[in-house]
């Protein structure tokens, strides 16, 4: 297999918080007679490669790259050669195996089903429930990303930064200055959004839509979702599913968040204060799934 983290640079050990999911996965998986390949994000540990104009799509190429070298090692069955992607590896790995007809089969950790714009609305609308924001507050903060993402194709970018401002200040009439802060509509998070919305990466993402990629693999599909994430929500796993016209083998595990951790809320502000960093269930579900997918697989 190899390993595909989320989105921002890591290094092979997909390193974030104080833990290190990839070597905690590659490391049970290694133990289960599974070979895996994991490498460092471009621009970090011992990879090079551009950074600030990259895309998703790049990201693509270089998973991509990392399967063609892991199929290319004298000790790998190529019949039984998979990607496993983690939150944006999910929707990576689909990428690569739609146009890569040997991949013989994928894994989504807590995946998406849809556009990087439903993405963030879902993610956006849960967090701020988590921190108890009034839904009418929320709607604001959605409205307004709903208005800039509409656009983000015809307007140049040098206007970000003014539309942006004027959209904070549309959707913020008649509020105080704390909830304007609880839903990010100050002019310092406008001009935070605006930077934001402006990288090739974010402006990409948010129209990349990955139920068009699920629905062209035929090979197996593993997605898997802990029922308490707040970054891809539960909801992805229909999607998935209804991308793949039920092909797709669907688990929602129980208590987990985004990370596969056991929490309380989900809150990404918990990922730090967890000790845990992969639910051994998952562990087990993944190493299980793809070796009776291989042995059915001859």
């Amino acid at each position: 297999m190899v390993l595909v983290s989320g989105s921002g640079q890591q290094n092979r050990d997909e390193e974030l918080l104080g833990h290190k999911p990839f070597l905690v996965l590659s490391d049970y998986l290694a133990r289960h007679g599974i070979a895996v390949l994991r490498y460092d994000d471009r621009g970090v540990g011992g990879s090079k490669g551009e950074v600030e104009n990259a895309t998703t799509l790049d990201f693509a190429d270089d998973a991509e790259a990392a399967f063609n070298l892991l199929r290319k090692q004298k000790r790998i069955d190529t019949r039984h050669v998979g990607i496993i992607g983690h939150s944006e590896g999910g929707l990576i790995a689909p990428i690569v195996a739609s146009r890569n007809g040997k991949v013989n089969f994928v894994v989504l950790l807590a995946g998406q089903g849809t556009t990087g714009a439903d993405i963030l609305l879902q993610q956006n609308e849960r967090i701020y429930q988590l921190d108890s924001v009034p839904q009418p507050l929320i709607d604001r903060r959605l409205e307004l990303l709903r208005s800039l993402y509409a656009v983000m194709d015809t307007l140049p970018v040098d206007n970000y930064q003014p539309f942006t401002i004027a959209l904070c200040d549309k959707y913020s009439e008649g509020l105080t200055a704390d909830q304007r802060k609880s839903i990010g509509l100050r002019r310092g998070d406008a001009i935070g959004l605006a930077t934001q919305m402006a990288l090739p990466w974010m402006r990409t993402f948010v129209k990349l839509d990955n139920s068009s990629y699920l629905s062209r693999l035929r090979c197996p599909i593993l997605a898997v979702n802990g029922d308490k994430d707040c970054q891809v929500l539960p909801v992805n796993l229909q999607a998935i599913s209804d991308a793949t016209q039920g092909r797709a083998d669907i688990r929602l595990m129980p208590g987990l968040n985004h990370l596969m951790q056991h929490c309380r809320t989900g809150a990404p502000s918990e990922y730090m204060l967890i000790d845990e960093t992969m639910a051994p269930e998952v562990l087990q579900t993944v190493a299980d799934w793809i070796l009776q997918v291989s042995k059915t697989k001859k």
